[in-house]
């Protein structure tokens, strides 16, 4: 049975929605839609979703503000468990370094202030902190699930999913096989899984001329600017395949906007069989 949600005025919503640090672009109510630094709407044909997931269980692993989980509940999924976690905040998973740690403390700290602001929507939804999709939750009448997770100890969960979805996350992580290998622990069916990828200049076309090198190709960034690994496509997909998954798809590759710096990042979405 869903709960009855006290009456937010416009006004309150378009404050929270234009001022508060979004990073998905998710609409409220017809006049409503939060300003995220991506507007995933406008590419999810390139995610390949079904279009129904009646009787489906789904697990959306770094949901951050919940476009995702959100989704999937409007496709008729059974139940939706939407996981996500940092110790700063307990809204958005990163796995910094530890020379880098006090920079990740600041950063979000700095989001964590700017979203503080709201605490009083929060408390009229019966909240003791502005978290964006518990909020959400609230405000769209949402019965899916949240639960604050790391990706690495998804076994704490000791339950399969018939669809498994992780997005961008990977490349902000520092153990990208161990995070690979738990998304593959929870999975019953299908996992699709989003990875920011790094694109060769035409310099070096002839990569694809060379046997197998392409499929051993990535970048280290350390942590800077949240990013440890892009790897190439191919190689990816090996990665995914070494971790227990018996099929491998690459479905789509795109670029997308970041609407806060203004640039285009490299995507592309696998499909993965157990």
């Amino acid at each position: 049975m869903k709960e009855t949600v006290p009456k937010i005025n416009k006004e309150e919503l378009l404050d929270y929605s234009n001022n508060a640090f979004w990073y998905h672009t998710i609409k409220i109510s017809d006049e409503v839609k939060t300003l995220g630094v991506f507007d995933h709407e406008e590419y999810l044909l390139r995610y390949g979703f079904p279009e129904s997931l009646e009787g489906k269980t789904v697990l959306d692993v770094g949901c951050a503000d919940g476009f995702f989980a959100f989704e999937f509940e409007k496709r008729g999924a059974q139940s939706v468990l939407a996981v996500d976690t940092n110790k700063f905040d307990g809204q958005v998973a990163i796995s910094p370094s530890s020379s880098k740690e006090e920079l990740y403390k600041e950063k979000y700290k700095k989001v964590y202030l700017q979203n503080s602001k709201f605490i009083e929507l929060a408390q009229k939804l019966g909240l003791n902190k502005v978290h964006h999709i518990l909020i959400l939750k609230k405000l769209l009448n949402s019965n899916i699930e949240y639960k604050n997770l790391s990706i690495y100890d998804l076994k704490k969960l000791n339950k399969k999913f018939d669809l498994v979805f992780c997005g961008s996350l990977i490349q902000h992580l520092k153990n990208p096989i161990e995070a690979v290998e738990q998304l593959r622990n929870v999975c019953r069916d299908a996992c699709i899984i989003e990875n920011n990828v790094f694109e060769l200049p035409k310099l070096f076309y002839w990569i694809n001329i060379i046997p197998n090198l392409k499929n051993r190709l990535l970048t280290y960034y350390g942590d800077s600017g949240g990013t440890f690994f892009h790897f190439h496509p191919e190689t990816f997909r090996k990665l995914l395949l070494a971790c227990g998954f018996k099929k491998v798809n690459i479905y789509s590759r795109f670029k997308m906007m970041n609407k806060k710096y203004k640039y285009k990042t490299s995507h592309v979405i696998y499909h993965c069989k157990v």
